[in-house]
């Protein structure tokens, strides 16, 4: 709403793979930072990832919204549309089409950087990654 797109042509936006996500991976509109921690640390800032270790070495990935997504969300454990996340904080068709979304290997949505986290079970006691999503 403070910023206008000029959008030459969407279709230049579709990106039909996906990306495997590693320390310093660039998606259109920012930038994954990982660290690792021995300790589990709770945060509720959505520009944050916390999950086991074992789940990220087995391969997470970046795409692009699909219609039809779903995550179970972190904090009521309900199904939620990504369309309906992506209508609550009033999101432009062009910031759908930059949004990153965070999966595992078999394509379950973990994480909308800065709108969302999924529900991911922890062990209190393993190694987790921090990944930290920032906006460019």
């Amino acid at each position: 709403r403070e910023t206008v797109h000029i959008v030459n042509n969407y279709e230049k936006l579709i990106i039909q793979n996906k990306l495997r996500l590693y320390d310093g991976a660039i998606w259109l509109s920012g930038k994954f930072i990982i660290d690792e921690k021995y300790k589990l640390l709770n945060t509720y800032n959505k520009s944050f990832l916390i999950l086991p270790a074992n789940l990220y070495q087995e391969g997470l990935y970046v795409r692009q919204w699909h219609y039809g997504d779903k995550v179970i969300s972190a904090t009521s454990n309900n199904h939620v549309k990504i369309s309906d996340i992506f209508i609550n904080n009033k999101l432009s068709k062009y910031e759908k089409m930059i949004q990153p979304i965070v999966v595992d290997k078999s394509g379950r949505i973990l994480w909308v950087p800065g709108l969302l986290h999924g529900n991911i079970a922890h062990n209190q006691n393993s190694r987790v990654k921090v990944i930290n999503w920032i906006k460019l």
